[in-house]
């Protein structure tokens, strides 16, 4: 997240610069990005939407229809050096030990207007289910067994069948759940076939964000989902909880997958665990009905 000052983004704060030039660009005067980057006074005054890229992005990335759902998947993970498992792709690989899957089959016609309060208290339900709108579903796996206890072709077999209905997956940074996808690939060649047809599916979220299509002071500098989520929903946030971010999340399933907590200590958290995963992807389902409304209507329509 910026630093902000009084709103308005700090030199630090502009991204990829070198740090020999911000030092210089420090002793010359310069103070905020605006001062080294013009296009950032620009956003001062509300964020700047290319509606019509934004919407050839849409219609092009996700090449949906009517009769086709459209998936938000989060996987959650943990490194391990050395695992306790009967084959691994090596050492300090991704081992996929989550994932949240929300699936929205009423088409990209339908403009939300309270998706997202709807959506914060599905997430924090026994089931993640209560509450979601008409048309939208949620699937999930969670393994809370130690590494001696291999359960990863368990999540294959789910995901597989959790994603058999044709329809891109949209996730956030594609790069890191392909190559979970990719490594799962390699340990279970015999499920490779569908494995690759979910990674030709995928479709990345943060592009018209990375890419420059929506841009506001907030996410000036940074893409992240947990920058850009409250950049645009307001009212979808993550719950207080003992696992409040990534970070968190992942030492608590390290130590759990390794088997160095109690089985009480574990289940206590299983509640946390399934929130935190499903705000990430419902958080992508909300920032998608965001993009459309920016879009409007007519642009909506177009997508199908």
């Amino acid at each position: 997240m910026p630093r902000i000052n009084d709103g308005i983004p700090e030199l630090w704060d502009v991204p990829r610069m070198q740090k020999n030039k911000m030092i210089r660009q420090y002793a010359s005067g310069a103070r905020y990005a605006r001062d080294v980057v013009p296009d950032v006074a620009d956003l001062e005054a509300g964020p700047v939407i290319n509606r019509t890229a934004v919407s050839d992005w849409m219609a092009g990335a996700l090449k949906v229809n009517k009769n086709q759902p459209v998936y938000y998947l989060d996987f959650e993970t943990v490194y391990a050096p050395c695992p306790r498992l009967e084959s691994f792709v090596g050492s300090n690989n991704r081992i996929p030990l989550q994932y949240s899957l929300h699936v929205d089959t009423r088409g990209w016609t339908a403009l939300d207007k309270d998706i997202e309060d709807l959506l914060m208290r599905s997430c924090v339900s026994g089931d993640g289910m209560k509450g979601l709108p008409k048309g939208v579903g949620h699937k999930e796996f969670l393994t809370t067994k130690p590494d001696s206890d291999d359960e990863r072709e368990e999540l294959v077999k789910r995901l597989i069948a959790d994603t058999v209905v044709k329809g891109p997956i949209v996730v956030w940074n594609a790069a890191f759940e392909r190559s979970v996808l990719k490594d799962l690939q390699k340990v279970f060649p015999q499920h490779s076939t569908e494995l690759q047809d979910i990674i030709d599916r995928l479709t990345d979220l943060a592009d018209p964000f990375s890419k420059g299509l929506y841009r506001s002071l907030p996410t000036y500098s940074s893409s992240s989902l947990k920058v850009v989520l409250p950049a645009l929903c307001q009212t979808l946030t993550y719950p207080p909880s003992t696992i409040g971010n990534g970070a968190q999340a992942t030492l608590f399933m390290y130590k759990m997958f390794k088997g160095m907590l109690p089985y009480e200590a574990v289940q206590r958290r299983v509640p946390e665990l399934l929130t935190y995963c499903r705000v990430d992807t419902a958080a992508m389902l909300a920032i998608a009905s965001a993009l459309k409304r920016m879009v409007g209507k007519n642009g909506a329509k177009a997508l199908l």
